[in-house]
């Protein structure tokens, strides 16, 4: 009757387990985290309306940003700060759109200095939006140097050509008994108006019979 507390009902619960668990999710959670910004290969996270989203370490890296934050915030607009060809963009997300994922698709993209860098990109749709968007994650590799040694090789073998194509003497090439090329001194020696009378035809039957021997 004096207010005293007499008893008190109530129970414990163990929550040992939920809690155990818990840990082993954020500890999983910073694992992936770690292994994602250390990976030796560009990681990125965009949004088919233009953004960029998330990237890690070693994509900031690729686009000489100084770091993942600074990299968020100058892709704003991925159309015309990242691609080179903005057609280019629109052909990324377009096939992404209609089959969901993309593999080794390279272009020629910005880095933050101006400066081109060719990209290799795999990626996939990750998460469609109620609004007809979609998130987009993937891998990409600078494929810059690769590049450039394919159009240093590119630019050797059309000076050669031309430097064959126009050299004053006859110059063939023979594959067993065939040709397999000419340049015009050697279509003109051989009596010919074009190659294609001659690639892949006998040697011999140009040759007269008496210097056959030699």
């Amino acid at each position: 009757d004096d207010g005293a507390l007499v008893a008190l009902e109530g129970y414990i619960l163990d929550v040992t387990d939920r809690e155990r668990a818990r840990q082993a999710l954020i500890a999983s959670e910073e694992r992936y985290r770690e292994l994602v910004e250390n990976a030796p290969i560009g990681i990125f996270t965009t949004c088919s309306a233009g953004r960029m989203v998330e990237v890690n370490r070693c994509m900031a890296r690729i686009l000489r940003c100084n770091s993942p934050q600074e990299t968020v915030e100058y892709y704003n607009d991925l159309r015309n700060r990242l691609y080179s060809e903005p057609c280019d963009r629109e052909m990324f997300v377009g096939r992404l759109l209609e089959e969901g994922r993309i593999e080794e698709f390279e272009y020629e993209a910005r880095a933050r200095d101006g400066m081109p860098v060719w990209l290799n990109v795999s990626a996939r749709v990750a998460r469609r939006e109620s609004d007809g968007s979609f998130l987009i994650e993937g891998f990409a590799a600078d494929i810059t140097e690769r590049k450039r040694a394919e159009f240093a090789l590119r630019e050797s073998e059309e000076r050669f050509r031309l430097l064959v194509e126009g050299a004053p003497d006859a110059i063939f090439i023979q594959v067993e008994s065939d040709f397999a090329y000419l340049n015009l001194a050697a279509i003109q020696l051989f009596g010919a108006t074009d190659a294609h009378d001659l690639i892949w035809k006998p040697v011999l039957d140009r040759v007269h019979p008496s210097r056959r021997a030699e």
